[in-house]
């Protein structure tokens, strides 16, 4: 008996087994993790992609291919929005979270490309006022649409083969089928 039907077998209320996984299908091979036979096999009620080397969040990990394989085999997929902004080190235990508009914007283009729920964590704590708009905002699709938004380029990685990325922008992001140019300056390790 696999444990995931163990999990499922026990008595009273049935468990879940789900798995946080890395957001590309060449990053969970270089893991050894293959997705797509636990899911072929039954194995997963859930998954959860995200990059476990920055905490950054991010609106456009590339999770096209695990929602489409998640919900041909029946599997819930949850959209990871990491907790900060900036390249995610801790400058002093120093931390700068996301403001409510930038986690707005992960939650609406997530629940864009399909997935099923949103999972976060380390908000800023105690809650205050802040934490509970996220909370609120990001917790409907509908809502989620509603609202300021706040778009950013994420900072390449020190390791960058830890990331499966394009390296280039052209400038173009597409919202809603309406193509923008975004112009922008880069500034190596800017800190605001």
């Amino acid at each position: 008996m696999t444990g995931a039907a163990t999990i499922r077998g026990r008595s009273g209320e049935p468990g879940l087994v789900g798995a946080r996984v890395y957001p590309t299908v060449e990053l969970n091979g270089q893991a050894g993790l293959d997705i797509q036979s636990w899911l072929n096999a039954g194995y997963l009620d859930f998954v959860i992609p995200m990059s476990y080397t920055c905490f950054v969040v991010d609106a456009q990990m590339p999770i096209d291919w695990i929602i489409e394989a998640a919900h041909e085999a029946d599997t819930s997929v949850y959209g990871m929005l990491q907790p900060y902004f900036g390249d995610g080190r801790r400058y002093n235990t120093k931390v700068e979270h996301a403001t409510p508009e930038m986690m707005r914007a992960a939650a609406a283009n997530f629940w864009q490309v399909g997935v099923d729920g949103l999972y976060t964590w380390f908000l800023d704590w105690p809650l205050g006022n802040n934490e509970r708009r996220i909370l609120t905002d990001i917790s409907d699709s509908e809502q989620s649409k509603e609202g300021n938004k706040h778009y950013f380029l994420r900072q390449r990685a020190d390791e960058e083969d830890a990331f499966e990325r394009p390296k280039d922008f052209d400038g173009a992001i597409s919202i809603d089928d309406v193509e923008l140019v975004v112009e922008y300056d880069v500034f190596p390790n800017s800190r605001g």
